[in-house]
């Protein structure tokens, strides 16, 4: 069931007032999803690859926007915005209209 609202959000780098550069993310789409945090060998699995918080979201493929590891995921939860980097996008099935997306708490 796909029951929590998602946003997909984008990287542009922008100058600062100093002449650096600073990342700003800009939301590209919307989209229904269903988020389950990882449990039990999956998690130990993936905290071996990055010490953070893992999340599978199954979501179907956007086709007028592509996602991509660059990307990163708001969600709002309990009135909280969590952000989660994409670490890996696999399509579910052989037509691709579905994607697994893990995902680390940022």
């Amino acid at each position: 069931m796909l029951d929590k609202l998602i946003t997909i959000q984008q990287e542009n780098a922008t100058r600062d007032a100093m002449g650096g550069q600073t990342a700003v993310y800009e939301d590209l789409f919307e989209t229904w999803c269903k988020i389950v945090p990882m449990r039990g060998a999956k998690l130990l699995q993936y905290q071996q690859i990055r010490d953070s918080y893992p999340y599978m979201i199954t979501m179907r493929k956007n086709l007028d926007n592509a996602i991509t590891s660059k990307n990163r995921i708001k969600y709002t939860k309990d009135d909280e915005d969590l952000i989660l980097d994409i670490h890996s996008i696999v399509e579910v099935e052989e037509r691709g209209f579905w994607l697994e997306i893990v995902a680390f708490r940022n």
